[in-house]
């Protein structure tokens, strides 16, 4: 009979792959900038990003590429 394990951190042969790793950074980046779209709605462009980086611990360097890269950034 094999094992069954419950979940991944049971499995002594688990291995994240770097395709993971990149796509849920991607879905991740996504949410980022698609918050920031969402808050701008409202806010100004200076307290859209002073939210997402307090929601999302982000760097606004980084924030400002990602959201330049999807076309929303506001500067």
């Amino acid at each position: 009979m094999r094992n069954q394990y419950l979940d991944t951190l049971d499995d002594p042969d688990f291995e994240v792959t770097p395709h993971e790793i990149a796509r849920e950074r991607a879905e991740w980046y996504e949410k980022v900038v698609s918050w920031y779209e969402y808050n701008r709605q409202w806010l100004s462009h200076l307290d859209a990003v002073n939210a997402t980086m307090a929601r999302f611990d982000i760097a606004k360097e980084t924030l400002r590429r990602k959201c330049i890269e999807a076309g929303v950034w506001e500067r």
